[in-house]
């Protein structure tokens, strides 16, 4: 089987390949996330954002194999929610969320090097979060666990931000960071069955 390469040091997408028993290594690449601003539809950023990741990650690795990258972003009434770089950014965002509807985006692409050739394939998830009406005191609680400042949006939901969310709609792994069942679909492409690792 192909080497596989997580381009990400995420905490949680590695815990999410090591559920499945992925053996696969990680690669820490210094890619700008920056959002193209003429691009205004969050599949699009999100499909924009992976694949040039991807890129990156290609000529920045020097070894052939199967090489994954994933981009998570949040959405909600036209505005796209990456990660805070302060706690009053984390409230805001927080603040921003309550009590309503909006979307997780998570590009993920994947791709086999092989001897100077290469094969992209891409795919984007979408889920819908509900989160709770919050008091202003719970925002302050939470955001001072200090979960906030690595995450999209703003809140981990595999953690104490779970205490945050009424209900989603769609797939919980894609919240989290990695799409499990699109990325089972890209893996057989290149004939690596999830199941039989």
């Amino acid at each position: 089987m192909d080497n596989i390469i997580l381009a990400s040091t995420s905490p949680r997408r590695k815990e999410i390949l090591d559920i499945f028993n992925i053996p696969f290594k990680t690669v820490s690449l210094d890619f700008d996330e920056t959002i193209n601003k003429n691009i205004s539809c969050p599949y699009e950023i999100s499909k924009n954002i992976v694949y040039n990741k991807m890129n990156y990650a290609i000529k920045n690795i020097m070894e052939d194999g199967i090489i994954i990258t994933a981009d998570t972003i949040v959405y909600i009434d036209g505005n796209i929610l990456g990660k805070p770089s302060s706690l009053d950014e984390a409230f805001n965002m927080i603040n921003m969320l309550q009590g309503k509807k909006h979307q997780v985006f998570t590009g993920l692409c994947v791709s086999r090097k092989n001897n100077n050739t290469v094969e992209i394939f891409l795919d984007v998830e979408k889920t819908d979060i509900y989160m709770r009406k919050l008091e202003t005191q719970e925002i302050i609680d939470y955001i001072s666990t200090n979960e906030s400042l690595d995450k999209a949006g703003g809140y981990a939901i595999q953690a104490k931000g779970s205490l945050l969310i009424d209900k989603i709609d769609g797939d919980y792994f894609n919240v989290v960071g990695l799409p499990i069942k699109n990325l089972y679909n890209l893996l057989k492409i290149f004939n690596i069955n999830l199941y039989r690792i």
